[in-house]
């Protein structure tokens, strides 16, 4: 067995772990609100140091700082959209709980294997010293945005249901 090998199946068999507790601690204490948040959010901490650190270690400078940073800003969107749709199956009585458990492990299991994916592309791209193009700034920066969009659209979300709720007070009162 080759070290490359050797290398995938254990990465393979940590997704698999990784998935499955985030399944089972949505289904254990996913009717405590944002503890499913929680369990991502460590999920995804051990993405960061599980695989995205050790790995683009062998990267050069310049293309470990554009890999992270897309990683990490890939990461943080599905994460929180994530957080978003559980937290709002909460709400639903007897489904809500594996329909979380579901969607938590599912998106644990695709963040890992795309970071995985896409670092891999990129240390294949340094051991052929392929330069970094200048549409994977682009991509880079185009998250960052979408991030910080969708950070004041939700926001402005709450904000409009906060309004909706006052509204809906004065109109009981």
């Amino acid at each position: 067995m080759t070290l490359a090998t050797d290398v995938q199946g254990r990465g393979r068999r940590q997704l698999i772990g990784i998935a499955v507790a985030v399944g089972l601690a949505h289904l254990l204490l996913g009717w405590v609100p944002l503890i499913g948040a929680l369990v991502l959010l460590v999920a995804a901490a051990w993405i960061r140091v599980g695989i995205l650190q050790p790995t683009t270690a062998m990267l050069s400078p310049r293309r470990r700082v554009l890999t992270r940073w897309t990683a990490r800003l890939v990461m943080a969107a599905a994460l929180a959209v994530t957080v978003i749709l559980t937290e709002a199956l909460t709400l639903i009585p007897v489904l809500g709980l594996p329909a979380k458990a579901v969607i938590g492990a599912g998106e644990v299991a695709i963040a890992a294997w795309a970071v995985t994916v896409y670092v891999h592309w990129q240390l294949r791209r340094e051991a052929a010293s392929r330069p970094i193009a200048s549409w994977e700034w682009v991509v880079l920066v185009l998250c960052f945005a979408g991030l910080v969009a969708s950070v004041i659209l939700l926001a402005l979300a709450f904000a409009a249901l906060a309004s909706a709720f006052d509204a809906a007070l004065g109109w009981l009162s």
